[in-house]
């Protein structure tokens, strides 16, 4: 099964994988401001799927 098949076949999964390849592309691009506003967009927002994980990675980098 292909990622569009999968895309079509489980929608609710589309919103994670847009949210990942926006990720991924800041990444790739070496974008700095990109990452920051992804980041802000997870972390301002409890019903990401991430939201949970960002929280505890920013805790971890932000531990003195």
């Amino acid at each position: 099964m292909g990622l569009e098949q999968c895309l079509e076949s489980y929608p609710n999964v589309h919103p994670i994988y847009k949210m990942v390849q926006d990720y991924r592309e800041g990444i790739r691009q070496a974008d700095y401001h990109r990452f920051l506003r992804w980041l802000r967009h997870q972390l301002l927002d409890s019903k990401q799927p991430f939201f949970i994980h960002m929280l505890a990675a920013c805790a971890a980098i932000c531990r003195p």
